[in-house]
């Protein structure tokens, strides 16, 4: 018997370290540290996940609870068509266009609607919305209110204010300026044709070399004074016919009506604003639990390299 069997069959000293022997199991193929690992694992996912659903189904409960609490607010809605005059340009044209909803929202527009409705302007400014869809002609003009039949009767005085300050007919409109202008030019025409007729008959009848009589030259002075007076008539009409061009045409599209359902609270908007507030938690929660792991990670590969 060799020394080392000696030493392996000696009991163990009094005080000495004791030594257990165990019966091998199944599963001593994976080292403890590893079965840890793994369980700790598994447990953190299935916590993080079971987390995130419940963080998730509170946060759209709480968000459909509360709006449910919330004042329903309704709309009323009206669409103008705003066309520039074409004898604009591109750019200017297009600025007029955007201008519409400040002239809209100014004291010119809200104020006397404010007088007629008995409504606060601060009030109205908040009830009204102006839109430009999709940058086209259309004005979209908008109010809110928590009773559906005001926001219809606002919108129908924001809308017939606005309309008023523009020549809404489809027929060209009657300018009792032009329509004098165009008479006395009329009249002033006919009497020069007039004049000069008989200017040629007589210029016709007089004998070469003989002076122009009386009638003649009284003809000719009141002539060139007529012809005078009809130039300028001309070009006061014209200044008039450029102006009534130059004006942009507005029109309207769809009267004012109140919209179908409640501008706010949605509950569909309101379900989805909480189930993004459940998931960043879920990703906040994830990711403090999951940053030890990962330091211990980056500690573990410092400290094999």
């Amino acid at each position: 018997m060799t020394q080392t069997d000696r030493t392996a069959r000696r009991p163990p000293e009094p005080g000495g370290p004791t030594t257990r022997t165990r019966r091998p199991e199944q599963g001593d193929g994976i080292a403890p540290g590893l079965v840890r690992v793994r369980l700790r694992r598994f447990l953190s996912f299935r916590l993080i996940v079971s987390l995130g659903v419940t963080l998730v189904v509170v946060s759209a409960a709480t968000a459909l609870a509360f709006d449910r609490l919330q004042q329903p607010v309704y709309g009323a809605q009206a669409d103008v068509v705003f066309q520039p005059s074409g004898e604009l340009s591109d750019f200017r044209a297009q600025r007029d266009v955007g201008t519409q909803p400040l002239i809209l929202r100014s004291l010119a527009v809200i104020g006397p609607v404010s007088q007629s409705t008995g409504i606060p302007v601060d009030k109205l400014e908040k009830a009204l919305t102006v839109d430009l869809p999709s940058q086209s002609d259309i004005v979209r003009i908008t109010v809110a209110d928590p009773d559906r039949a005001t926001a219809e009767r606002v919108a129908k005085a924001v809308t017939d204010q606005y309309l008023s300050r523009f020549v809404t007919s489809d027929v060209p409109s009657v300018n009792p300026a032009a329509v004098e202008l165009k008479r006395e030019v009329k009249f002033l025409s006919g009497s020069v044709s007039g004049m000069l007729n008989r200017l040629d008959r007589l210029s016709r009848e007089r004998s070469p070399g003989q002076p122009p009589g009386v009638e003649e030259q009284t003809l000719q002075a009141a002539s060139t004074v007529a012809l005078q007076r009809l130039r300028n008539l001309q070009s006061e009409l014209a200044a008039l016919e450029s102006k009534r061009f130059v004006e942009p045409n507005v029109s309207l599209l769809v009267p004012p009506h109140p919209l179908e359902g409640r501008l706010k609270p949605r509950a569909v908007q309101s379900l989805a604003v909480g189930m993004l507030a459940g998931l960043f938690a879920t990703a906040g929660v994830a990711v403090a639990a999951l940053w030890p792991r990962r330091r211990d990670l980056l500690r573990g590969g410092g400290d094999g390299s």
